[in-house]
């Protein structure tokens, strides 16, 4: 796999993903450094692999995480190439469920300007007016983005969603995606899950310090939570 810096382009190698295929992210220094880990990830599961014997190699396959790698590059190579060429060849769509796939894995790996760049690739494909389509909220609610983030004490990612708001034509207040007090499963809120996860003061304090000043909670009631309901706990699957 190769990830190198210059514009947004894309190149797949012949032949799939098979061998030593993988394939060519061509995109922004920042980006690109996000992304240079999965190649050490690929050296190290590639060795796993190399480990078993042809005999049984059939049975155990490639690492699932490896798959999941590959697949996420693929998309991305696939949504930059799109964004590159649309406005001189006519391209397929890239679908909300694409994007679910591509936002998930960028924000559980911590890329931070990897998930702003495909928020604004999300939103300049899917805001009607001044608020985002009905569907693109629906997939958004429904991977639970800043709540991922939290529970992972991913600060810099839990700063980028609370500040990320949609364009603001006519000099209206800002409307955020990402508020801290927006409910997910269960009713639980990102608030509620950093206060009830320990080690995560920071991650209230960023919560307690978002940009609408949404924060029914003071802080100190969020320690409290943290305290004495740590039965709340909620676990993303």
């Amino acid at each position: 796999m190769l990830i190198r810096s210059v514009a947004y382009l894309y190149d797949q190698i012949e032949n799939g993903f098979k061998g030593n295929s993988f394939p060519v992210i061509i995109a922004d220094e920042t980006i690109c450094k996000e992304l240079r880990p999965l190649e050490s990830e690929f050296d190290q599961e590639e060795k796993l692999c190399d480990a078993i014997s042809e005999e049984h190699e059939h049975h155990f396959g490639r690492p699932r995480s490896r798959e999941e790698a590959l697949h996420f590059l693929n998309e991305l190579g696939w949504l930059f190439q799109r964004e590159r060429f649309s406005y001189v060849h006519e391209v397929p769509s890239y679908s909300l469920d694409r994007f679910k796939f591509v936002l998930t894995f960028a924000v559980e790996r911590n890329c931070c300007m990897l998930v702003k760049t495909l928020l604004d690739v999300l939103v300049g494909k899917h805001l009607q007016g001044e608020s985002l389509s009905t569907g693109s909220v629906e997939m958004l609610n429904a991977i639970q983005l800043l709540n991922r983030a939290v529970k992972r004490k991913y600060i810099g990612m839990v700063d980028l969603l609370i500040h990320y708001s949609l364009p603001n034509k006519n000099n209206t207040s800002r409307k955020y995606v990402f508020p801290p007090n927006l409910e997910g499963p269960a009713g639980i809120t990102p608030l509620h899950l950093a206060a009830c996860t320990s080690g995560s003061e920071s991650v209230v304090d960023s919560l307690t310090s978002d940009p609408q000043e949404v924060n029914f909670f003071s802080t100190h009631h969020c320690y409290a939570l943290l305290k004495n309901d740590t039965h709340h706990l909620f676990s993303l699957k």
